[in-house]
């Protein structure tokens, strides 16, 4: 299982909101991290229809990363819920994880979060996409 880190904020002066803790059920991951069950890097454009299509744009100059998280106690189902749409929403909003921006914090729009629930469990996947030119200098 890897880590994945993601914060948001709507001013420049405003804290960074952290994923909400997930100890109840990981307890070994550090606050602020959802643990990423598996991962895909590609590029790609900034955004696609849920079917997966670009549309008429062949733009492939974000970094996507598709992930989908270990099967979460749906009793934290609200909590990730919320965090995701406000990350969404919000002004900034940044996503961390080894293998993305080398490492770093790096600007990441959020989109297609699907959360499935079977036998008591919530399995949430979504999309993050970063320019490329982000992604390759970010330090």
């Amino acid at each position: 299982m890897t880590t994945l880190y993601l914060r948001y904020r709507n001013s420049p002066t405003d804290p960074w909101t952290t994923v909400p803790s997930v100890a109840s059920a990981f307890p070994s991951l550090a606050s602020g991290v959802l643990p990423a069950e598996s991962v895909k890097l590609e590029t790609a454009p900034q955004s696609v229809t849920p079917c997966g299509c670009p549309g008429t744009s062949t733009d492939d100059s974000y970094l996507i990363l598709r992930a989908t998280c270990a099967p979460i106690p749906i009793a934290l189902e609200t909590t990730l819920l919320t965090f995701l749409m406000q990350y969404k929403s919000a002004t900034y909003h940044e996503a961390k994880f080894i293998r993305y921006g080398q490492g770093g914090y790096v600007t990441a729009t959020l989109s297609l979060i699907e959360a499935t629930e079977r036998n008591g469990m919530l399995t949430l996947s979504f999309r993050l996409a970063a320019a490329l030119a982000d992604a390759l200098t970010n330090t």
